[in-house]
């Protein structure tokens, strides 16, 4: 009996302790991503210039996002609908299907009743992982809680205007399945390249029929005793929809994998005839490589600019994809991006991407092409 009623204390004495530590640290415990649901945000005064930026984005992964706007300074200047909107996504675009998976919080400067204040977010997205780096300037209110300043963008909106539709459209008709039908596409160009433990092969290929056609570049890695080591595709390293005489660089990936294993590489590509239309090509404008300056960007590169896009319907993801090529215009590497906002008609949609240090100063020229991926809206 006095071993029972001992157990039961020492329940309770330890129950008691774990709702005390809870209470205790609940304010500095970070919120793990739920997938599905809201919980009770925190909407305790900021007595810190990095505490407000926290409760902020703790708010946005706990998808309250109620409690983050009262962590907002110029909400005169900023609809509570619009904070919403680019925080959980809008227009079908990748930020509708993301969540805030981890976050960390930097101060950078701090003088009087101002600060700027660095968030470095993680996002879980279909795609995988997005990264996003985002300063804010703070300030201390009159209650002396401090408040972020959330920058405004202030789009453009189009007066209304009918688009022509002028483009050509291939429909597929006759065979029992598309792949009856195996369009001509060839491989222009492929490098073999080596970055720490990762092999990767990059190159470019193109479509020389006269129907548009849905490709996949394959490789297959043979070791020295002539043994198959690992086959891989471009995956999404690539554009998989190609109109005729039309082009794109892929890049495939064998992680964890030593070029001086590898004897040979065999290449092939997976083609078939597609149904489609061949409407204007997404452009990206104003394209350049900058050096980033300041908060640790020492010595980085940026490829920078704009796509733009010439319909009228919606492109919901666009995903950008950049070649490089050295001075004899072999391709040195491949990179993408999938941005998180829509690129609405005609209204220019910025982009930036790292180029790795080793080949930034082999770079003599660029290329870049887009992917769109689109949700019927009706």
């Amino acid at each position: 009996m006095v071993r029972r009623y001992g157990l039961a204390l020492a329940m309770l004495v330890f129950t008691a302790l774990f709702v005390l530590a809870g209470v205790a640290l609940g304010g500095r415990l970070k919120v793990a991503f739920m997938s599905s649901g809201d919980i009770p945000g925190n909407s305790a005064p900021a007595v810190t210039p990095t505490a407000a930026v926290q409760h902020l984005f703790e708010n946005v992964q706990r998808r309250n996002l109620d409690f983050a706007y009262k962590y907002v300074a110029n909400q005169e200047d900023l609809a509570a609908d619009t904070f919403n909107r680019e925080l959980a996504g809008a227009d079908g675009n990748l930020k509708s299907l993301a969540a805030l998976n981890d976050f960390q919080i930097h101060l950078l400067n701090k003088q009087d009743d101002k600060a700027r204040v660095r968030a470095d977010l993680q996002w879980s997205t279909p795609v995988g992982a997005f990264f996003e780096n985002r300063e804010f300037d703070v300030i201390q209110a009159k209650d002396n809680s401090w408040k972020v300043v959330w920058p405004v963008d202030r789009q453009p909106k189009l007066a209304p205007q009918v688009v022509p539709v002028t483009y050509q459209r291939w429909d597929l008709v006759g065979g029992d399945k598309p792949s009856d039908y195996s369009p001509k596409v060839r491989i222009l160009s492929q490098n073999a390249v080596q970055d720490a433990d990762n092999f990767y092969i990059v190159g470019e290929v193109v479509n020389e029929d006269t129907v548009p056609a849905q490709i996949s570049v394959n490789a297959t890695l043979i070791g020295q005793n002539g043994q198959q080591m690992a086959r891989e595709n471009s995956f999404d390293n690539i554009v998989h929809t190609l109109m005729p005489n039309e082009k794109t660089p892929f890049r495939i990936d064998f992680p964890s994998t030593e070029r001086s294993r590898v004897k040979n590489i065999k290449m092939d590509v997976t083609s078939h005839v597609l149904r489609t239309s061949g409407a204007p090509v997404i452009s990206a404008t104003n394209v350049r490589i900058e050096s980033v300056d300041g908060a640790g960007g020492e010595g980085k590169k940026l490829l920078r600019g704009e796509i733009v896009n010439p319909t009228g319907a919606v492109a919901n993801i666009p995903q950008v994809l950049a070649a490089y090529y050295d001075a004899s215009g072999k391709v040195i590497w491949v990179s993408n991006t999938y941005l998180d906002h829509a690129l609405l008609p005609q209204i220019p949609l910025a982009f930036s991407m790292q180029v790795p240090a080793a080949v930034a100063s082999n770079v003599q020229t660029y290329k870049v092409v887009v992917n769109s991926y689109s949700v019927d809206q009706t």
